[in-house]
């Protein structure tokens, strides 16, 4: 892997799966450097703005979670990523009324979705 990122330092796609292999080894600090790189490269990257969220969250850096669901939120408005990563922060803050606003927006966006649906319900 550190080979291909020698030939190809801004490929963004090697940069996430190196990313992924450092955060089952729990290496957050040099997933998130990782996920930065790609980032920088291809700032819309969904995969990568997820990426980002799950390291933020077992971290525990909540601003800086919140933050980056915003940017999801920005980036893929119709996918209610943001929304339940939100529900999620916020649940975990024992801010229930805002926790089930997001995963009602999170549901509405997606009606089919059994994860909102589950957050929705453990939620209320």
């Amino acid at each position: 892997m550190l080979s291909a990122i020698e030939l190809q330092p801004q490929n963004p796609a090697i940069r996430l799966r190196l990313a992924k292999i450092l955060i089952a080894r729990n290496a957050l600090d040099d997933a998130l450097e990782q996920i930065d790189v790609a980032l920088s490269v291809q700032p819309t990257s969904v995969e990568a703005l997820l990426a980002r969220t799950e390291v933020l969250a077992k971290q525990g850096s909540t601003v800086e979670l919140e933050e980056a669901l915003t940017r999801l939120e920005q980036v893929s408005p119709d996918t209610g990523f943001g929304p339940l990563g939100k529900g999620r922060l916020y649940r975990r803050q024992e801010k229930y009324p805002e926790a089930l606003a997001e995963f009602e927006k999170a549901l509405e966006l997606q009606p089919d979705s059994v994860v909102a649906l589950t957050e929705v319900v453990n939620t209320e």
